[in-house]
């Protein structure tokens, strides 16, 4: 009985406890999120997880230890915050509205508009966030299918799922490229070419040809009715644009600089530049329309997203300072053995099943350590070897869960949080939709987008 006890108190096990009520409640409930895992962390904090030194009792040294900059990734915070800011401004400057618009009156068939508007949500999604693009362009389609006299319910779950497509494209897609980028430091053209060789960015386009031919083969072909022009939206102003675009430059330009005029700059470059970026729309924002409507606006922001991937953050860092990621790593190395082509493969479809049903977010924070663990026991590296030694199949392996992670939320309704709002908008229009009506659509999808990226990756990297 003494030794159960004793057993429960071990840190591996109360560290595994938090997190399983956390990741399960994370993963099924839609409110209080951000809320209950950093119940788990006050807990752990508590239980003493967190302390750098056993002997200090101090729980105050544990929660500097926590949040120092080596074990809270605060650069990737800064590009989430920042980042969600400028999106924020480019949606309501209506610009997005006006390109499905203009993609809409220059194709011909309403089955050609709806690949089409599906195509420019993949694109955008690759730059804003996913559920604000679904809302911007889902009345476009329903428009559409209205006028055809059809049903919405292919389009707006296109809309949908291709909105999810683009996200492990590039730095400030989504979350779970954050987190990657944070793992590797990565910078954001890095995405396109790491060291000398095609990055993530083109497998997700290889994946973007195929669930695109999908959708048009398989659901939008027989659309064949002619489009009447909808009438275009006029943007309220051109300035979030262009701050969009000034942001990707700057992502693109400043980690590149000597490192003597960035001091720290490989820790909060980009988080600086998105900052930097939120900074300059706010003052825009602010002189434009007053203080009052800016704290609406910063109301309006998804914080709890920000709270939430802190929160994982967290808890990740207890299970790797209780030593649990290096067991699921050695676990999993029993299984591939020193299979490189099995480890891949294994890593992509196991992550493209487990996220069809669970957040992507969790998943990816807690498995790229150990995905990371595997590259380098199968290269022959030392434990913690540092990033100077990654190699071929590091990469290999973190993009395979990327693209995973990200491309299997995609074959269920509560894979992603796009796919719950599309379905909110089809209940709005009187149509509703089950379970096997969203994967009748989203499981080709996924399947298509996912093959050419995994073969991609393979021929790459492998």
């Amino acid at each position: 009985m003494l030794g159960m006890i004793e057993a429960a108190r071990a840190p591996q096990v109360q560290a595994l406890a938090v997190l399983a009520i956390g990741y399960i409640y994370v993963c099924w409930a839609r409110r209080f999120r951000a809320t209950v895992l950093w119940v788990g962390v006050l807990l752990l904090l508590l239980l003493g997880v967190y302390q750098p030194d056993p002997e200090v009792a101090s729980r105050w040294h544990g929660l500097a230890h926590l949040f120092s900059p080596r074990n809270m990734n605060w650069n990737v915070l800064m590009i989430l915050a920042g980042a969600m800011v400028v999106a924020d401004l480019f949606i309501i400057s209506r610009v997005p509205a006006l390109l499905a618009g203009v993609i809409v009156r220059h194709l011909k068939t309403v089955g050609g508009a709806a690949l089409g508007i599906c195509a420019m949500a993949s694109f955008l999604s690759a730059f804003t966030e996913n559920v604000t693009t679904v809302l911007i362009v889902a009345p476009i389609a329903i428009e559409l299918a209205r006028r055809l006299e059809v049903s919405p319910v292919p389009f707006v779950i296109g809309l949908a799922i291709s909105s999810n497509l683009q996200g492990a494209a590039t730095l400030i897609g989504d979350p779970p490229s954050l987190i990657l980028a944070g793992e590797m430091h990565l910078d954001f053209l890095d995405f396109f070419f790491y060291r000398g060789r095609p990055g993530i960015f083109w497998a997700i386009q290889m994946g973007a040809v195929g669930s695109m031919l999908a959708l048009w083969v398989l659901f939008f072909r027989r659309y064949k009715g002619p489009v009447v022009p909808l009438k275009l939206v006029r943007p309220t102003t051109w300035f979030p644009t262009w701050l969009l675009a000034g942001k990707i430059i700057g992502l693109s330009v400043v980690p590149q600089l000597p490192g003597h005029w960035l001091p720290h700059g490989e820790l909060y470059a980009n988080g600086a530049v998105c900052m930097l970026a939120a900074a300059i729309g706010l003052v825009w924002y602010w002189l434009r329309h007053g203080p009052r409507r800016v704290l609406v606006r910063l109301l309006k922001l998804d914080v709890q997203s920000v709270a939430l991937l802190a929160g994982i953050f967290a808890l990740t860092f207890a299970l790797r300072r209780t030593g649990v990621i290096d067991q699921l790593a050695t676990w999993i190395g029993t299984v591939v053995g020193d299979n490189r082509f099995l480890a891949f493969t294994l890593v992509v479809w196991m992550s493209v099943l487990i996220s069809a049903f669970m957040d992507n977010v969790p998943y990816t924070a807690i498995m790229l350590p150990a995905v990371l663990a595997i590259a380098g026991r199968l290269e022959g590296l030392p434990a913690g070897a540092s990033i100077a030694a990654f190699t071929d199949t590091h990469a290999l392996l973190a993009f395979g869960l990327l693209i995973g992670a990200c491309l299997g939320g995609n074959i269920s309704p509560v894979g992603a949080a796009a796919n719950i709002v599309g379905l909110g908008v089809l209940r709005k229009e009187r149509h509703a939709v089950g379970f096997w009506g969203f994967v009748r659509m989203g499981l080709p999808f996924t399947i298509a987008a996912t093959v050419p990226a995994y073969l991609l990756l393979w021929l790459v990297w492998g």
